[in-house]
């Protein structure tokens, strides 16, 4: 009998073979039984060896795959972190460009404020040193009725006496 412990019984074709057939063979079969098993035995072991070359051509294709697919992903990281980078530095530089712009644009219009402050005042001055303020037409035209009937009341004298106590204050 077979003991299913022992591995080497398990696995010797020839043991196995005489202990299920219980009984010797004749030394030609036995012969040929050792040749079938060894070409058996060859031909498994020739399959075993090309199941693993095949193994091992996938593995490296695969490996191979992975290592071209990582290269790409790099190779997209790195061109959308350099797209990022030119648009944010484009977008500084344009917002750099119009801070400049506007801060030209408010020193020009303060220049021209001062400008015209600086003409008015010295218009004023020169008005006050001559003695002649110049009085705008609106002041004087009425625009309603009602201021109309007023300017009757009220000579001209006394309107150009108010302004200019208004101006000079």
């Amino acid at each position: 009998m077979v003991d299913p412990f022992n591995t080497l019984e398990n696995f010797n074709l020839l043991f196995i073979y005489l202990s299920a057939e219980d009984r010797a063979l004749p030394g030609a079969q036995e012969d040929a039984f050792i040749a079938l098993a060894r070409a058996k035995a060859q031909v498994a072991a020739e399959a075993n060896i090309y199941d693993h070359i095949l193994a091992e051509d996938e593995a490296n294709a695969h490996a191979h795959a992975h290592a071209q697919a990582q290269a790409q992903a790099q190779a997209q990281a790195q061109a959308q972190a350099q797209a990022q980078a030119q648009a944010q530095a484009q977008a500084q530089a344009q917002a750099q460009a119009q801070a400049q712009a506007q801060a030209q644009a408010q020193a020009q219009a303060q220049a021209q404020a001062q400008a015209q402050a600086q003409a008015q005042a010295q218009a004023q001055a020169q008005a006050q040193a001559q003695g002649d303020v110049h009085i705008p037409i609106w002041f004087i035209v009425p625009k309603s009725e009602t201021s109309g009937t007023k300017m009757k009341r009220e000579d001209s004298l006394t309107l150009l006496e108010r302004y200019r106590s208004f101006v000079h204050g």
